[in-house]
């Protein structure tokens, strides 16, 4: 669940200005090595789509459809102008405001300053790589953009069709938090999340942005330490975790 100690509005500011600061020095026609076929353009526009979209989302608390762009400017300043937008939006709504959101979770406003925080973050991470440069994330957003994939994007896979990545109960661990997940699978839903104790087949540990950055595919997962049944570790790492 959401950590309640994280301040994602706050999160979310520093981030987008991170990811403003990126493009700002990044070439626009270099390739995005996570997204094939991607230049830094265009990430920039689909995460300047994405931002109205969800700014739309919190503001109205209803489903929208996520608007075409078209950029204008630098991609640095177009983007900051439509992510200070959403900040503003985020910042002025209710945490607890019913409002629509794609995962099978609470339909609350909450849900989308934590999202955007990791869209913003993975993607910066994106153009930082594009750039030949490597990325440093704090370690407690690293965690919990971790304990997000499994609370909501492992349950939304299934809902999409995507067979259950988790077959077997695995443990994850951030040595450098202490963060704890066992993973178990449940017959037709979503894989149970104890986050109080290990005991998987196999336990997967490293510092939290290598778990958060190979869940997302951004590095490779040999950089994880496995112990216990390799296959068990090896099934759930090359299963459908993020889209």
């Amino acid at each position: 669940m959401p950590d309640n100690s994280l301040d994602y509005p706050e999160l979310l500011a520093g981030a987008v200005h991170d990811m403003a600061s990126a493009l700002a020095v990044a070439d626009p026609a270099a390739a995005v090595p996570a997204c094939p076929g991607w230049t830094v353009s265009d990430l920039a526009e689909h995460i300047v789509s994405v931002h109205r979209w969800a700014t739309e989302i919190v503001r109205t608390g209803a489903k929208q459809e996520e608007p075409e762009v078209r950029r204008t400017g630098s991609l640095s300043e177009w983007y900051d102008e439509t992510a200070q937008v959403l900040v503003t939006t985020i910042r002025a709504s209710r945490p607890e405001a019913p409002c629509w959101n794609f995962a099978p979770v609470p339909q609350l406003a909450s849900f989308w300053p934590r999202r955007q925080l990791h869209e913003t973050t993975i993607h910066t991470v994106d153009v930082l790589q594009a750039a030949g440069r490597d990325p440093e994330i704090d370690a407690e957003v690293a965690a919990d953009g971790v304990d997000e994939a499994f609370r909501v994007f492992l349950p939304r896979l299934l809902i999409r069709g995507f067979p259950p990545a988790v077959t077997e109960p695995v443990t994850v661990v951030a040595s450098d938090t202490g963060d704890v997940w066992t993973l178990s699978p449940v017959a037709g839903q979503a894989p149970r999340v104890d986050s109080t104790s290990a005991g998987g087949l196999a336990t997967i540990s490293a510092p939290a942005q290598q778990l958060y950055l190979a869940l997302w595919k951004r590095v490779s997962a040999d950089l994880l330490t496995v112990e216990g049944d390799p296959a068990v570790a090896a099934r759930f790492l090359t299963g459908q975790i993020t889209p």
